[in-house]
């Protein structure tokens, strides 16, 4: 069974990713991008996929210094899905005037910002390292006027109320497929025979 390496949480956009190419595969999750590239150079994974470009956020200069790290490896495909964020709150009475604060990885408040100036610009920003955890603490400590940006299906996996979707419409994110060994080449066949 082939092993894919992307960035957690499941059903994040890039677990969405990883399913989507191999649906058969195993995908580790990992919380940071230098946490993933070490456990696929390690051989911990056969492949790996990373998100790369954003139309919102543009060209992910991270992820590219990361690569530059690895000592053999081969940029083997691409795959690009609609980055469908939403806002979800954890208990359906809570309105978007009782939010304090919203949570979110960095890349996704870059790529709604548009959506935060004009929506939520009094309300603190918690950028996170690792969603899941803050989710987590955020629920044991009923912080409830706390927000969370995120796929749809990220959110309903964590049993939150969505109420805003599409906040960053017309988002596209292209994700790297990075391997060991280039594919083999296959024979391509004439659209008209």
């Amino acid at each position: 069974m082939k092993i894919i390496a992307t960035l957690g949480p499941e059903k994040s956009h890039a677990w969405l990713a990883a399913s989507r190419y191999a649906p058969e595969a195993h995908i580790l999750l990992y919380p940071s991008t230098s946490a993933l590239l070490e456990a696929f150079e390690n051989g911990e994974a056969d492949l790996a996929i990373l998100p790369v470009y954003n139309t919102r956020e543009g060209e992910n200069k991270e992820y590219f210094h990361h690569l530059d790290s690895l000592q053999s490896f081969y940029w083997i495909d691409n795959i690009v899905l609609p980055s469908n964020l939403s806002l979800g709150v954890f208990n359906p009475d809570i309105t978007p005037g009782d939010l304090k604060f919203l949570m979110a990885k960095r890349t996704v408040f870059k790529q709604c910002e548009e959506y935060l100036s004009e929506h939520y610009s009094d309300r603190g920003l918690l950028s996170v390292y690792d969603i899941d955890l803050a989710i987590n603490e955020a629920k044991e400590s009923e912080q409830f006027d706390r927000g969370v940006i995120d796929s749809e299906e990220m959110l309903l996996a964590r049993s939150m109320h969505i109420i805003e979707r599409e906040v960053a419409p017309y988002n596209r994110t292209r994700f790297a497929v990075l391997g060991r060994q280039l594919p083999k080449k296959q024979a391509i066949t004439p659209p008209y025979s």
